[in-house]
């Protein structure tokens, strides 16, 4: 499962920036980052950890910009530039007791 890079609190409000026309980019948190691809399907949740997941949604990617979510679509035109490089984000395991 993939987060968007905002951590969107309600999958309406990514639907809502979708739209808007906003470039919205994913990442893999953890060691599996490596994974996720630049175009295809992408399976998504929020908000972010720690917070409990409320929202899921299938995804498409496109030059790893999300063009898609569930049956809402990007307005056209929406990837043509690739989405600048994002850092590396993982999650710190918390040291047992």
């Amino acid at each position: 499962m993939a987060y968007t890079v905002t951590d969107y609190k309600t999958k309406k409000a990514l639907k809502e920036d979708l739209l808007a026309g906003k470039r919205i980019a994913v990442y893999q948190p953890g060691p599996f980052s490596d994974r996720l691809p630049s175009n295809g399907v992408v399976y998504l949740e929020g908000p972010h950890y720690p917070r409990p997941h409320t929202w899921y949604a299938k995804g498409v990617l496109r030059d790893g910009v999300l063009i898609q979510v569930d049956s809402t679509k990007a307005p056209a035109g929406h990837a043509r530039h690739r989405a600048a490089p994002l850092h590396q984000h993982t999650h710190t395991r918390r040291a047992s007791r």
